[in-house]
């Protein structure tokens, strides 16, 4: 490209430009003004985003894709089931990319709340539902959450602990899923020894304002016995002083618990040269396990599983890499059981007759060995293949119906009729904090601006307080009695 030598660059200096801040608890709800406000402050915007996910993201980021997937999106959520079926493969929002944030994501209605709302919806229509019922299709099982197996019509509702294979788009936010006996290993992380021999850095500090033994013992190392040692040593001799570091700290947690096997590692642990850097790794490993064991299932910490975990630290790495994988793996099943988040923000937890099995069979493989404990694993793993819903198998539920073999709404929470947005209501401590920023303001253009906007505040808050889930629950039981409706003509009833 060529310019002309007459052309001559100019640089304007900028004389005004907005400041970026925080949002405030006074700002006006963008949302409130979702048809004058533009990208990415629209409501429709934010449905878009939250159902496409990061893929929609990046799509909205290219003008010439922007406009297709937009509409297509909103013609999706507007479909007029009427006289159709509501919950077809595309209304489950499945398979979706998850966010890499959840700032700004809509909520997304409880499972107890929907199945609640579900199963009142049958009730009221007459139709008697049974639990956790194994539906079958060309060799195919489906465990329906409700069904009637006289109408062949029940439901079944996909929550993120039922996502199975196909459901959720890969990114470099996933991790492979784990199964018992997986011969797997999770690395050490050891930090650099800059971080340490930095005397004024936080690592180091922290090491000196905790007075124990372990810490004055590696603060010892780095200061004295590091800087001795040859250029070849330091690196191997620095992350094992780290890892014995570690392994002491978690020792003095569990030292009640397992006090000879405590008494034992801290003798060895202090020989020249008893332990090579791979099995203090393992021991490590182990040692905070135990731990983890101790908090999810303080029954079990001296059963048979927690035991043989123990031994096989002396065994070969392909077998302690197992034990430790499965004891991680029943504590993951237990943690997604039993969420504590949830147990403490809901007081009346909805009990699921399945979770309740599966629950009994993690307490029953701790007390097992060798055959028998590997025969309780194949039942867990047969139960969670069970409750998982592969892409596939809601593909097969859409066709049943269209066919008229049975009639199983697959009902999900990705589903883009079961987000709701937060409405802001100010309190009165807001407003009188509001009012006193008002009164202290000296420029006659900002308190006429803040005027306005106590006054806003003020008629928002005199304003009924309406949940915001009221209406997409109420969407979620018109689509269930659609459905039900929409099952019924097909059947010819």
């Amino acid at each position: 490209m060529s310019h002309s030598k007459k052309n001559k660059l100019k640089v304007t200096p900028v004389k005004r430009y907005k400041v970026a801040k925080y949002p405030s608890f006074d700002d006006p709800n963008p949302l409130e003004h979702p048809d004058t406000l533009p990208y990415p402050f629209s409501e429709n915007a934010f449905k878009l985003l939250c159902g496409l996910g990061f893929t929609g993201a990046l799509l909205l980021g290219c003008t010439e894709e922007t406009g297709k997937v937009y509409s297509e999106f909103i013609s999706l959520v507007k479909r007029d089931t009427t006289t159709g079926n509501p919950f077809t493969k595309e209304m489950t929002g499945l398979p979706y990319m998850p966010a890499s944030f959840g700032t700004g994501l809509p909520s997304r209605v409880r499972r107890e709340d929907a199945i609640g709302v579900i199963n009142r919806v049958f009730r009221e229509e007459g139709i008697v539902l049974e639990s956790m019922v194994d539906v079958e299709k060309d060799g195919v099982v489906v465990t329906a959450d409700g069904y009637n197996e006289e109408m062949q019509l029940g439901y079944v509702f996909i929550d993120y602990g039922r996502l199975g294979e196909g459901t959720v788009l890969g990114n470099g936010f996933s991790r492979k899923e784990r199964k018992f006996n997986d011969n797997s290993k999770k690395e050490t992380r050891y930090p650099n020894i800059k971080n340490y021999k930095d005397k004024e850095g936080s690592n180091y500090k922290h090491l000196v304002k905790k007075d124990t033994p372990q810490n004055k013992a590696f603060i010892d190392f780095i200061d004295e016995t590091y800087p001795t040692l040859a250029s070849s040593e330091k690196e191997t001799r620095f992350k094992k002083a780290y890892l014995i570091y570690r392994i002491y700290n978690v020792l003095e947690k569990i030292a009640s618990l397992y006090p000879a096997y405590t008494t034992y590692l801290r003798q060895s642990i202090e020989e020249p040269d008893r332990f090579n850097l791979g099995k203090l790794e393992k021991i490590l490993s182990t040692v905070y396990a135990l731990q983890q064991v101790e908090a999810v299932f303080p029954k079990l910490t001296k059963s048979v599983l927690v035991t043989e975990l123990i031994s096989s630290i002396d065994q070969s790495d392909e077998r302690w890499n197992k034990q430790i994988n499965n004891l991680y793996l029943l504590i993951y099943l237990n943690k997604q059981i039993n969420n504590p988040y949830k147990l403490r923000r809901l007081k009346n937890v909805v009990r699921n007759a399945q979770n309740d099995r599966l629950e009994q069979l993690i307490e029953t493989v701790f007390t097992k060995s060798g055959i028998a404990q590997q025969e309780v694993f194949r039942e867990i793993e047969h139960m969670l293949d069970f409750m998982k819903i592969d892409i596939s198998e809601v593909k097969n539920i859409v066709a049943a119906a269209d066919e008229k073999e049975y009639f199983l709404a697959p009902i999900s929470q990705r589903d883009p009729r079961l987000i709701y947005y937060s409405s802001y209501r100010p309190t009165e401590n807001q407003v009188k904090k509001f009012e006193q920023r008002f009164e202290k303001e000296t420029n006659p253009k900002k308190k006429k601006i803040l005027r306005k906007r106590l006054e806003e505040m003020k008629l928002r808050m005199k304003e009924k307080k309406i949940d915001p889930r009221e209406k997409t629950l109420k969407m979620l039981e018109d689509q269930v009695r659609k459905y039900i409706h929409w099952s019924k003509g097909q059947m010819g009833y």
